[in-house]
């Protein structure tokens, strides 16, 4: 038996349910409707919007942001589908990192290849999110993750 929700991309429509859920899960609902057509992805069930998870585009990285799953259906994989989409779709787009923050999930990140970074090494594209830049405190862990490490915009193989 398959999972009991769907992943889809997000939709301008999405927005509202996407905000209640951030909000009901403590996260910044600032940006979210600047990008939620590109990047974003929802997880839905009968009742709706279960969980969602979005990456902001940063030139040639990403910024993992608002993974969120409702308190109700924690523990049933929402929140690893759809991460693993995420990173996905960014791997497709040619993004070479993605970054994220948080403030408590630094372990559960840890499965997907996410690593502690020092914040002084994030690339300045990331560093001027509004997420970065002014959102998330200075306490928050900045964790990456090499997507495509062998990929060069310009063509050349830096391996």
């Amino acid at each position: 038996m398959g999972p009991m929700f769907k992943i889809r991309a997000a939709q301008s429509t999405d927005l509202g349910a996407v905000e209640r859920l951030l909000t009901a899960c403590s996260l910044p609902i600032v940006g979210v409707g600047e990008h939620i057509e590109e990047g974003y992805a929802v997880a839905t069930r009968e009742e709706g919007i279960v969980g969602v998870a979005g990456i902001e585009v940063c030139g040639q990285y990403g910024l993992l942001r608002s993974v969120a799953v409702a308190i109700t259906r924690r523990g049933t994989s929402v929140g690893k589908a759809l991460v693993d989409d995420r990173l996905a779709w960014a791997e497709v787009k040619g993004l070479t990192r993605v970054f994220l923050l948080t403030d408590d999930a630094a372990r559960y990140f840890e499965q997907f290849g996410f690593s502690p970074v020092d914040r002084k090494t994030v690339p300045d594209e990331v560093k001027v999110t509004e997420e970065f830049a002014s959102i998330c405190p200075e306490s928050a862990v900045v964790m990456m993750k090499s997507i495509n490490p062998l990929f060069n915009p310009a063509g050349c193989c830096l391996g």
